[in-house]
């Protein structure tokens, strides 16, 4: 039995068969919506009496609820005024900071060229030519992107690597691997990417480090494809890596394959993962989540729920920090980013409750650099 509530954009549900707590499913689904954009900044959110009273819950329960979104900086309460998505977004001193360099540095081209007897119209024309080939100037950003799980890490910074091009250069690692020593190799990196989520918590880890963006994420589109493709008669199995996410998976699943009426979920360690095996035909897992192919039986039909990094988000909100930072001069040798501690810009992105359309950039980067630390 579930009740559903609309908050904002995002639709609140709660479902007591599900092997996860009420609290849990809250905290997942809202915590998912604002890192994915159906809940962007300063989106106000119900007050704790009127979402309890639409879900049928206890308002102790939602109070704690919002107790532990606060917790992790996701939203903040307004006296008088109410509960919202928290704001974030590059400092206005910051944002600032490259233009007044970027104007002197280009006076002083304008300078070198009077003395060499450049004409303007040659120099115009040299510029254009350099802006055509997109060539990165120097060296390249050192990025690192910080994730949850080794593999789907790993292929999280290709795709970043690919869209910021040769400008950057990208590495990964996985929170569970911070420690004293990677996180002081974490503060000398140009820029460090990693879950709006957990953005919060990668501040609280490197404080004196590096800018830190927050990348927005979207089911990929092998994934929309295959969910699409499936038989309105099958029988799907959802198995979910977090307990917390179980609900936004069953939603994200839901809008994309509506046409498949049975659907049903659970979550990896829970002990109804062989009983909902059986009563499927297809198992869909959430990444993090492999482990569960290995209790399937043959020949089962099997896919990965992978949601990859938004390339029009990278273009529109990435991309612009990274040129910022060249323009600046944080990757030269010796050169301190003028944007230390400052954060990537926070905006919406849309949650797996409503199917996100995929917007390639019409434009491609150069060749990018990705480094690769099981191989090294």
């Amino acid at each position: 039995m579930s009740k559903l509530a609309a908050t904002s954009s995002l639709a609140l549900r709660v479902d007591r068969d599900l092997p996860v707590s009420i609290h849990g499913q809250l905290v997942g689904q809202i915590e998912y919506g604002v890192s994915s954009g159906h809940l962007p900044p300063g989106s106000r959110l119900p007050s704790v009496r009127e979402l309890a009273e639409r879900l049928e819950v206890s308002p102790v329960t939602v109070s704690n609820v919002f107790r532990t979104l606060r917790e992790r900086e996701l939203i903040e309460t307004v006296p008088g005024s109410g509960t919202f998505v928290a704001r974030a977004g590059l400092p206005e001193a910051a944002a600032d900071r490259p233009l007044p360099a970027l104007h002197r540095a280009v006076d002083e081209l304008l300078r070198l060229a009077d003395r060499l007897g450049v004409a303007r119209d040659e120099l115009s024309g040299l510029l254009t030519l350099r802006l055509a080939q997109d060539v990165p100037l120097g060296a390249p950003l050192d990025v690192r992107f910080v994730g949850i799980f080794d593999a789907a890490t790993r292929d999280y910074g290709r795709d970043v690597a690919e869209r910021l091009g040769a400008t950057c250069s990208v590495d990964t690692i996985v929170f569970d691997s911070l420690n004293d020593e990677t996180l002081a190799s974490l503060r000398e990196a140009d820029l460090l990417l990693t879950f709006l989520h957990r953005r919060k918590e990668l501040e609280r880890l490197v404080p004196d480090g590096p800018p830190i963006g927050a990348v927005r994420f979207i089911p990929s589109t092998r994934v929309r494809t295959q969910l699409a493709a499936l038989s309105p008669f099958v029988r799907v199995g959802l198995i979910s890596a977090l307990p917390e996410f179980l609900p936004t998976f069953l939603e994200g699943v839901h809008g994309f394959a509506q046409h498949v009426a049975h659907v049903r979920g659970t979550v990896r360690d829970a002990d109804d993962v062989d009983e909902v095996v059986a009563d499927s035909d297809v198992v869909i897992y959430a990444t993090g989540a492999e482990s569960v192919t290995a209790r399937l039986p043959p020949f089962m039909e099997t896919f990965e729920y992978r949601h990859v990094p938004d390339p029009v988000w990278i273009e529109d909100e990435i991309a612009p920090i990274v040129r910022s930072l060249l323009a600046s001069g944080a990757s030269a040798p010796g050169s301190p980013s003028s944007f230390a501690g400052s954060d990537a810009p926070v905006s919406p992105e849309a949650p797996a409750v409503t199917p996100h359309p995929s917007t390639p950039s019409p434009t491609r980067s150069p060749t990018p650099t990705v480094r690769d630390p099981t191989k090294e």
